[in-house]
């Protein structure tokens, strides 16, 4: 395995490749070339410590096509050679710089990833790569539901559905269809979209709740929560934390991670 440079190595991935920032410091997202000439985009918002290994998820992680109902689905797949399980996230809202490299749907993802299971990141239409066009919320369950479809017939037949504020929604929506293992929505816009009418799950669904978000209420998503007739329903706050957990991330992965072993979600 090789050692990020803290000042010219970028390792690449397919289309995509990480251009470490130096010891502390978060990485910015920008178009580029990697050393060579090769263009890259940056995948993810994080610092890599000098002559820290890079680690195996960015190892193991490959972008690739998924055939969708308006078109391919631009996605990234990280595999592992002993999952039996499968976690899809779902991104924030298309029309407002919501993508699959969102620093929380990341975050999302490694969790998952730390937990043995293979894990998929996804653009919705018109977003990156993928192909269309925003389609109020019901183009994009159909999205998630070629993506689900792909997952079983390449990565296992267990499905495990996340998914940040729209994405959560999104998510929400399709977890009975899809038959989800279980359900995690972060920041779930309850007073936007059509929480009310989707179809209550009998897995494990996990609520995780900012409590300075300055995008959704928090008080109007405790509400909707306790009205919520899920039996299997359990909330997470974290104190203080805005809408995109800024300084908080560690918090709401660390918290994540000990609530789905709890659940015994993850083996």
């Amino acid at each position: 395995m090789r050692e990020a440079s803290r000042r010219y190595t970028a390792l690449e991935y397919g289309r995509y490749c990480i251009n470490p920032a130096p010891s502390g410091q978060a990485a910015r997202a920008s178009n580029g070339r990697c050393p060579g000439g090769k263009p890259f985009l940056l995948v993810a918002h994080f610092a890599v410590p000098e002559s820290r290994h890079v680690c195996e998820f960015m190892k193991a992680s490959e972008s690739l096509l998924i055939p969708g109902p308006a078109g391919d689905l631009e996605a990234l797949v990280s595999r592992s050679d002993t999952a039996d399980r499968t976690a899809i996230l779902c991104h924030p809202h298309p029309l407002h710089g919501g993508t699959m490299n969102n620093k929380v749907v990341y975050t999302l993802d490694r969790v998952y990833a730390d937990l043995g299971f293979h894990t998929i990141r996804f653009n919705f239409r018109g977003v990156g790569h993928s192909h269309g066009s925003y389609a109020e919320g019901e183009g994009e369950r159909h999205d998630l539901k070629a993506v689900c479809r792909w997952a079983r017939q390449h990565l296992s037949q267990e499905i495990h559905l996340a998914g940040f504020s729209f994405g959560a929604y999104v998510a929400a929506a399709e977890a009975v269809r899809e038959q989800a293992a279980s359900l995690v929505t972060v920041a779930p816009p309850v007073t936007r979209l059509y929480f009310d009418d989707i179809d209550i799950p009998s897995c494990p669904w996990v609520v995780i709740q900012p409590m300075a978000d300055e995008v959704i209420d928090p008080e109007a998503v405790l509400a909707w929560y306790a009205r919520l007739p899920a039996a299997n329903k359990h909330l997470l706050t974290v104190d203080g934390a805005s809408h995109f957990f800024h300084g908080k991330l560690v918090e709401l992965r660390s918290l994540l991670s000990e609530t789905l072993v709890e659940l015994g979600v993850s083996h």
